[in-house]
């Protein structure tokens, strides 16, 4: 190689580090390590997860709290084939990741081992926003930066991008004069400013409002003090959203969430969405109540009903502009429905603050899962990471926990999602408390990556609520159906033991008295694992 040529592998790597991020996410195996290495040669900092699957997880959560692209790199066949539902999970939470699935040498095409022959373009392309295998040298280089940008959302909304890079094309060298130009077109995104006469026509239906309604996605946990200062000068009420959620304290006035959610939606004769998706609530959304979107990018057809104002702009801006726009013009509040929302939400939360918090233990001593909640609330600081996991706990999780950051698996109902996300999570917000809270059937699924824990030192906190379910399935199937079925009766399996053989502190509760210390031990030991008999 010319002194002055670089291989292909290392301009990748070069590109991820200045335009991605500085940690990447992978399966130590396979065709994976030469590229590996050309990243560490170039300062990133390697992530070893157990599986793929765990690997585009902690990727996808890495992009959502640092608003990085999160970078993970896997082999080709079953390590593509085991990325499907993380990849998906990313789709679906628009979060720019790029997985890059290296292959094996253009000439073992064809190969009868699965690992030379399950292209994951063909297969990933519905669920990932670009998809491309690169087998030109010359083009890798240009095609990484457009998939970074389809990634963070200059081609449509942000999402996943999918890239297959043979090692054969990894290994050659280019010549300077032969070199791309690329990584010069990113631009960014929070240089958009909203247009003057949408924003007009916005501020107009604001103040004309009533009773103005804000519903704020994850883009708001960023932008804490604009979005503050909006709900002062319009007066509007704020909708407690799994996006949104920790923008603004769980006892602010103007914030409604849980059943009183419905009410704010059905009542409410204007709402200002802000960097979220509405599909979840679009259908509570009566035909007569206006809407205003402000988002980056514009958004899906399935997402909404139609806008009567879409401002395409960075939320910042737009935020700041609106709030000038507004101030003084405050008129025509109803303060009475206001009023009667906050009252309705003061008491939804102060019956399920008291009803977590005089919780007794069940008959055989066992916690009940609503006391896991009250301990957890009183050790958490508001800039915990907060990560919930599993059948009712995502709801019990937000209206109940302080938390700067939460997430959960509720957009694509993609259980297990727990450890990989509180992993990234304890790395990418260090000195932070983290807390994975999953039930037994989300924990087993990426229980391995509790190692990737132990290796990483990733100061996380997993509390499993150990329903025994198996037994519980087995009992609703003899209900249902007079006959036994495969479902084992099994005693609650001891996840402590299997924190403990992965390195990490772990303690068993049996007894609801004991949850307390067990979780303070916890805190101060982390990584630790907490698991949590519950009847």
């Amino acid at each position: 190689m010319p002194d002055d040529a670089c291989s292909v592998a290392d301009l990748v790597a070069r590109f991820t580090v200045a335009h991605a991020s500085k940690r990447l996410f992978r399966v130590p195996r396979g065709h994976v390590l030469p590229m590996s290495d050309a990243l560490r040669r170039n300062g990133a900092t390697i992530v070893d997860a157990r599986t793929e699957a765990a690997a585009v997880h902690m990727a996808t959560a890495h992009a959502l709290l640092t608003q990085e692209v999160g970078i993970a790199v896997v082999t080709l066949g079953p390590g593509v084939t085991n990325c499907v539902t993380a990849i998906s999970n990313a789709h679906q939470e628009r979060a720019p990741v790029v997985v890059l699935g290296i292959s094996g040498s253009i000439p073992n095409d064809g190969e009868a081992s699965l690992a030379e022959t399950a292209s994951g373009v063909t297969l990933l392309r519905r669920i990932t926003r670009y998809a491309k295998s690169l087998r030109a040298a010359e083009q890798v280089l240009d095609e990484l930066d457009h998939a970074v940008a389809c990634a963070i959302g200059f081609a449509g909304q942000p999402g996943p991008v999918y890239l297959e890079i043979p090692t054969d094309v990894l290994q050659r060298s280019l010549a300077p004069d032969t070199m791309p130009r690329a990584t010069s077109r990113l631009r960014d995104p929070s240089r958009l400013r909203p247009n003057p006469e949408l924003l007009s026509r916005a501020t107009d239906l604001l103040v004309a409002a009533r009773r103005p309604l804000v519903i704020g996605g994850r883009d708001v946990v960023e932008e804490k003090t604009e979005l503050r200062a909006l709900l002062e000068e319009s007066g509007a009420v704020l909708l407690d959203t799994r996006e949104g959620h920790g923008v603004v304290p769980p006892d602010f006035p103007k914030l409604v969430g849980g059943r009183v959610a419905g009410v704010a939606l059905l009542d409410a004769d204007l709402i200002l969405a802000i960097g979220c998706r509405l599909a979840s609530v679009g259908s509570q959304i009566p035909a007569g109540t206006s809407l205003i979107r402000i988002d980056r990018y514009r958004p899906e057809a399935f997402d909404h009903r139609g806008s009567d104002v879409e401002l395409l702009a960075d939320p910042r801006i737009a935020l700041r502009e609106l709030v000038t726009a507004v101030r003084g013009r405050r008129a025509t509040l109803d303060l009475t429905w206001a009023t009667s929302l906050a009252e309705m939400q003061r008491e939804q939360r102060r019956k399920s603050l008291e009803d977590i918090g005089a919780v007794s233990p069940s008959g055989n001593g066992f916690a009940r899962t609503e006391r896991i909640f009250a301990e957890l609330r009183q050790m958490l600081s508001s800039d915990a990471t907060v990560i919930a996991d599993g059948d009712g706990l995502a709801d019990l999780a937000q209206l109940t926990l302080p938390a700067s950051h939460y997430l959960d698996s509720e957009p694509s109902g993609c259980q297990g999602i727990a450890i990989p996300f509180a992993n990234a999570a304890a790395l990418a917000l260090p000195g932070r408390p983290v807390v994975a809270i999953c039930d037994a059937a989300a924990f087993s699924r990426f229980a391995s990556e509790l190692q990737t824990a132990a290796r990483h030192e990733c100061r996380i906190v997993v509390v499993v609520v150990n329903d025994g379910r198996s037994k519980v399935e087995r009992s609703g199937s003899l209900v249902s159906h007079s006959q036994p079925t495969q479902f084992a009766e099994t005693e609650y399996p001891n996840f402590a033991g299997v924190g403990r053989a992965l390195g990490l502190h772990a303690e068993r509760v049996v007894e609801q008295g004991d949850l307390a210390s067990a979780l303070d031990r916890a805190f101060s030991r982390a990584p630790a694992l907490v698991d949590v008999c519950v009847t």
